[in-house]
């Protein structure tokens, strides 16, 4: 086993942030080689803090470190409260949201006097494709999903801060944490359910302080709009949305966005975001849903004129780091294979070419504005060329030592194919 100064982590798109190891292996691997680095025990192992972590690159664990901010977890009021210097969250006793307040912009996020969080349950008996469908009338029956609930404190920092909620409802269990880290305003609630209904479908509602006529959702390699109201048959008939990794509201400076890893329902009505949670038809599979399941969904405040925040953090919660045991050389080891100028220019992929020893980049522009980045490449090029889809080479680009530029259009995807030297 190597000695943690020569242990080194991959990396994604990123520039600073704070990273747990979820996989049993990697934890177990951790709890050895962590020691004397600078942490957080908890009960899935080691938890460390990076200032800086460029993308596809690899960082030595040694270079861990203790934040000049932290986070708390204390009790007031018969509320939990969870603390870092970026925001202020206000649990109720049930799991509740009560308030988010962003000190960054000096300003709540959530709206007064509706609690957040709020998980709900709908009858759902689709006229047609039990599994698929959801029909407009699902809203007419919600119940709020009450129960015996118990809440405590399970982490208290300095990088990670955690309140454990446990709710019984009729025949199923729904266990969740309720993380805060030092340095991110993102919420996170990572959630185990032992479900055991059928016909309920669940959500989450967050209603926020943005007011705003349409809503944004994420989708591979771009986003899609949907009108926040429900005036028109056309804007009614699309109430359930399909999303990747995020839904989001924003006005001139404030922008809240729900993440997931992996569901992608979302409906939007005024400053409501709801996400889907659970279905449980039972066509054509009578057990659909039954069982154990076990996701994350995060409140996310950002500001909007830095959409690049979302990104990130949505990146973060998908594409985690991950831990290697490995050996590098001392020098240039954490040197991007490539890194982009522009932040709303995303490198999505980094492969080598279906034939050959060429390196293939693919990249796409994020926020609907035409962008001009400079790529800085890590391994030594001889040339380098636009390509297709296919990877067959274009048109050459002019490789200035270890820099390209590339202009892309509004989400654009552009396929780059790099001739090793």
């Amino acid at each position: 086993m190597p000695k943690p100064q020569s242990t080194w982590r991959l990396g994604r798109p990123a520039e600073m942030g704070l990273f747990d190891f979820p996989t049993d292996i990697c934890v177990a691997w951790f709890r050895t080689v962590g020691a004397g680095v600078d942490g957080q025990q908890t009960d899935e192992g080691t938890l460390v803090f990076f200032d800086d972590l460029p993308g596809y690159s690899v960082t030595p664990i040694s270079e861990a470190r203790l934040p000049d901010g932290q986070v708390e977890a204390r009790t007031a009021e018969g509320h939990f409260v969870l603390e870092n210097p970026l925001v202020r969250v206000i649990l109720t006793a049930t799991g509740e949201l009560s308030e988010v307040f962003d000190k960054t912009i000096n300003r709540t996020v959530l709206a007064d006097g509706v609690q957040s969080n709020q998980l709900l349950a709908f009858e759902d008996r689709p006229i047609c494709w039990d599994a698929w469908d959801i029909d407009p009338s699902y809203e007419e029956r919600c119940e709020p999903v009450q129960g015996n609930t118990k809440g405590e404190i399970v982490e208290s920092g300095p990088l990670r801060a955690a309140v454990r909620f446990e709710t019984r409802w009729r025949s199923s269990t729904i266990t969740q944490q309720v993380r805060l880290c030092a340095y991110s305003n993102r919420l996170d609630f990572v959630t185990e359910v032992d479900w055991h209904e059928q016909h309920t479908l669940l959500k989450a509602a967050f209603t926020t302080t943005v007011v705003s006529d349409t809503a944004e959702f994420d989708t591979q390699w771009g986003r899609i709009s949907r009108s926040t109201h429900r005036d028109t048959d056309f804007d009614a008939a699309r109430f359930e949305v399909p999303a990747q990794k995020w839904a989001s509201l924003t006005n001139e400076n404030l922008g809240v966005a729900v993440l997931n890893d992996c569901k992608y329902g979302y409906d939007v009505l005024g400053g409501r975001i709801r996400i889907t949670l659970i279905k449980s038809a039972t066509v054509p599979d009578p057990n659909a849903d039954q069982g154990a399941h076990q996701f994350i969904y995060s409140l996310l405040p950002f500001h909007a004129d830095h959409p690049e925040h979302l990104d990130h953090e949505a990146y973060d919660l998908n594409a985690p780091l991950r831990i290697l045991d490995i050996s590098v050389p001392a020098q240039g080891g954490n040197t991007p294979l490539v890194l982009s100028s522009a932040r709303n220019v995303i490198v999505e992929t980094v492969k080598p070419a279906q034939n050959g020893n060429d390196i293939i980049i693919r990249m796409f522009e994020a926020h609907g504005t035409a962008t001009t980045t400079h790529l800085s490449i890590g391994p030594a090029c001889a040339a380098a060329h636009l390509a297709t889809i296919f990877e067959v080479a274009i048109s050459e680009l002019n490789l200035d030592g270890n820099k390209i530029a590339v202009t892309l259009k509004p989400f654009e995807i552009v396929t780059l194919r790099l001739e090793r030297a």
